[in-house]
């Protein structure tokens, strides 16, 4: 008899279960959007703090460029052996330095540019779930 009155609970419940309220429908749609708003928020905050980590990196990497170009156009064999070597040292350790810094500025720009395309699928999303709700 118990068994009766739980299989006829649980066949109500389940029919009463499957039918979705439009409300919680609403509501659904409602927190998703909320979310894609939050994660949208967060992405941008991220992008605009790449944006001044790449902007230091492009002033970085402008001024390496410069001293590079310096050491290089001013790099003279001399007659001096010992003289020319260290100088060559030095200019090896600029450009170094440069192609570091220009690296840097690459994985930079990269991020930055994947931020932006994460950036515009969330807004599409969210674009989405906004004229669904409407």
């Amino acid at each position: 008899m118990k068994k009766l009155y739980f299989i006829a609970i649980m066949g109500l419940v389940m029919a009463c279960g499957g039918a979705k309220d439009p409300q919680m429908v609403a509501l659904k749609q409602e927190k998703e959007s909320l979310k894609l708003q939050t994660k949208l928020n967060s992405l941008q905050i991220s992008l605009q703090k790449e944006k001044k980590e790449l902007e230091k990196a492009q002033q970085n990497v402008n001024s390496l460029n410069n001293k590079a170009d310096n050491r290089t156009t001013g790099f003279s064999a001399s007659s001096d052996a010992q003289h020319t070597a260290k100088d060559a040292q030095r200019t090896a350790k600029v450009l170094e330095q440069t192609r570091k810094a220009n690296n840097q500025l690459y994985k930079v720009q990269k991020k930055v540019d994947k931020l932006e395309r994460e950036i515009s699928n969330v807004q599409n999303k969210l674009t989405a779930y906004q004229t669904e709700e409407k």
